[in-house]
């Protein structure tokens, strides 16, 4: 967590402070944790666990169905990652995927910003058929989501272009009251600002008027790239390649 507090970039002295609290917390808790899991109870958990591991290991051939496997990029308690990149050589590659998470720690899920239906959703795994449609397994995103994504893009943000909007009445009002919110709606435009002004548009339909954007795109566009390893960082969106 203190590692977590450095990379958030929290204050030093907020961070400091919290090192000493939890090696002090850690410090009391030896002894509870020596009677609670002895030496002979602990080497027993380790032969079980290298038991378990080497069974898990002889049957990893026998798996067919589709597997996503995600993993810490700086677990400091686990090699994760190895482990991670070991069982992708194992597993059928046309059925199994590796999701790298830069930057998070042992514990993924306990991650504040680590949702595990987004990361599900992001990669295809969700589906109503066999194969993933793009347009009969479209799942809105939830606000969580859309916040991360604009939080993402903040900077395109601050530098956007002023939206304009026109009422029923013909009142041109600056943001996009006149948008209507029901109904399909087709916007029509060309690259000017080189397709910046995208991002902004998109956050502020869907923050202001609650409108999802979709784009008409080449089919390529929706063709699943082949490539098996892909990098996340912690606030579950994907790194730039």
């Amino acid at each position: 967590m203190v590692l977590d507090g450095v990379v958030q970039g929290l204050p030093l002295q907020t961070t400091a402070g919290e090192l000493v609290k939890d090696f002090s917390t850690f410090l009391s808790s030896l002894p509870i944790l020596a009677e609670i899991l002895p030496k002979e109870t602990l080497l027993w958990k380790l032969k079980m666990l290298k038991s378990a591991s080497a069974y898990a290991n002889s049957r990893l051939y026998s798996i067919q169905a589709q597997t996503l496997i995600l993993c810490s990029g700086n677990d400091q308690l686990l090699p994760s990652q190895h482990e991670g990149e070991r069982l992708l050589k194992l597993l059928p590659k046309s059925k199994c995927e590796l999701r790298k998470f830069d930057g998070c720690g042992h514990f993924l899920f306990l991650e504040g910003n680590i949702d595990l239906v987004t990361v599900i959703k992001g990669t295809s795994y969700y589906r109503r058929g066999k194969h993933h449609d793009y347009l009969s397994d479209f799942i809105p995103p939830t606000p969580d989501e859309v916040r991360k994504v604009i939080e993402t893009y903040s900077l395109y943000n601050l530098v956007a272009t002023v939206m304009l909007s026109t009422l029923e009445d013909g009142r041109v009002v600056k943001g996009l009251a006149g948008i209507p919110s029901e109904g399909p709606v087709l916007f029509v435009g060309n690259h000017m600002l080189l397709g910046l002004d995208t991002i902004p548009l998109l956050c502020r339909l869907f923050s202001e008027r609650n409108i999802i954007v979709r784009a008409m795109a080449h089919p390529l566009f929706f063709v699943r790239s082949n490539i098996r390893v892909k990098s996340t960082n912690c606030s579950g969106l994907n790194n730039p390649s």
